[in-house]
């Protein structure tokens, strides 16, 4: 039995090894970096010793500086939403701090001179982040927190039409709710990722926007700590999904407790968990493609 099983996880492999390669990142943006820290004080600089803006598009007075760690009340918020940082990216919103803690994915969150978790703050409602035209585009994760501690919320990504001169909604990412934000241990998460396939082999222009949408919740704050865009890449392996279980970028979802075990493309045993609602894969295994077990079946994933 268990080399009918070692040989069933070497066929899933094989299979993936041939159609996935790795993706290149085309976006990877974490703003608990210095960089981040640099670019928001270049174009937030404040006003001058007369009371004039050092540049015209900072409406707020004060230069930027990282916030202390107290939340919305103490957020920089009015960011210079005309220049782009980068020369890539329009954002319309305000920066907030919190304490560093545990984050989903397993990576860290933190200001290299404060050590503390900085984060672009969606506005509620308009908080925009946009990003510049890609060649292509894969998947697009964001690492979230709602700021409402009782209350669902939505996120939503639109690309820009050419043809229309207008944006429109390709997904709404589901937020949970403050309260739910936990790993599986039940202790609490700064961040949850979220994963969309784009999957545009075309240019494509895209942006974040927390707006209210005729199918979606009602708008929250929103901190946005980190953000990353794959290239696109034709793969012709589909992902097929186990009834009952569900992947959501590096998260397992249950819809009833199952056990359940993750191998790499070695045959290495990485997970052996009792799942009751949902698991992560943490960071720390890589990306790639790992084959999922449970008394249901097998399938292969990409992370």
């Amino acid at each position: 039995m268990k080399t009918k099983q070692l040989l069933l996880m070497a066929a899933l492999i094989a299979g993936s090894m041939i159609t996935v390669q790795a993706q290149t990142k085309l976006v990877e943006e974490e703003f608990s970096s210095q960089e981040w820290e640099d670019e928001l004080k270049r174009l937030n600089p404040g006003n001058d010793e007369f009371g004039v803006p050092i540049n015209p598009n900072a409406t707020n007075a004060v230069a930027y500086t990282t916030p202390a760690p107290t939340g919305g009340g103490a957020a920089y918020n009015n960011l210079n939403s005309t220049d782009l940082y980068f020369n890539k990216y329009r954002l319309s919103g305000a920066i907030e701090v919190l304490e560093t803690g545990l984050c989903s994915e397993g990576l860290t969150h933190a200001n290299p001179t404060t050590g503390t978790a900085v984060a672009f703050r969606f506005t509620n409602p308009g908080g925009v982040f946009e990003l510049p035209e890609l060649a292509s585009a894969g998947k697009v994760t964001i690492h979230v927190k709602n700021g409402n501690a009782n209350n669902n919320t939505n996120l939503g990504l639109e690309k820009y039409n050419t043809s229309t001169e207008a944006w429109e909604k390709i997904h709404l990412f589901l937020l949970r709710k403050r309260n739910d934000l936990k790993n599986e241990n039940q202790e609490a998460l700064l961040d949850e990722a979220l994963t969309f396939d784009v999957n545009s082999s075309t240019p494509v222009k895209l942006r974040l926007n927390n707006i209210k949408y005729d199918d979606g919740l009602a708008v929250r704050f929103i901190n946005m700590y980190r953000i990353e865009v794959t290239e696109y890449i034709e793969s012709s392996v589909p992902v097929l999904q186990i009834e009952g279980v569900k992947q959501i970028g590096r998260r397992i979802v249950v819809d009833e407790p199952v056990q359940i075990t993750v191998y790499n493309t070695l045959g290495k045993l990485i997970m052996n968990e009792y799942v009751t609602n949902e698991i992560s894969v943490p960071a720390k295994f890589g990306n790639g493609v790992f084959v999922l077990k449970t008394i249901k079946g097998n399938q292969k994933i990409v992370l």
